[in-house]
């Protein structure tokens, strides 16, 4: 009977040998490698990769990335990384000219402006959505 999974990987784990440089990704067209150790071994037809679990933040300097291991620095780090959800100006903070709106107020009622394939503009007539009844 062959033993699981898990043993057979967990065996192999303690054959490996460390290979530097193995971990590359690239960001805006420039290739980094990472400093994380990966280890390996294998033959002609067969490779076995671990990688660690490991995770970093890193600073890009002058085509370098370098490591984080300050806390507060990290923890700004990550704030500039967070993304919003959703769109960063709402509806209500935009201004529209005076004329704009003049003129859109003067669209017949139940037309919309909407722009052809060709870019033209032409009016259109809106779309009345149905209530559901629930």
């Amino acid at each position: 009977m062959s033993r699981p999974l898990e043993k057979t990987i967990s065996g192999l784990k303690l054959r490996t040998e460390s290979v530097e440089g193995a971990l590359t990704f690239t960001y805006r067209r420039r290739k980094y490698t990472l400093p994380f150790e990966v280890r390996t071994i294998g033959n002609n037809e067969n490779v076995f990769v671990h990688l660690p679990p490991n995770a970093g933040l890193f600073k890009l300097n002058d085509g370098e990335l370098h490591l984080i291991e300050d806390g507060a620095e990290a923890e700004a780090t990550a704030k500039s990384l967070r993304r919003s959800r959703g769109s960063s100006k709402k509806a209500a903070d935009l201004e529209l000219p005076k004329e704009l709106m003049e003129a859109l107020g003067s669209l017949p009622e139940g037309t919309k402006l909407v722009y052809g394939a060709d870019g033209t503009p032409r009016l259109a007539k809106k779309r009345r959505r149905r209530t559901s009844k629930a």
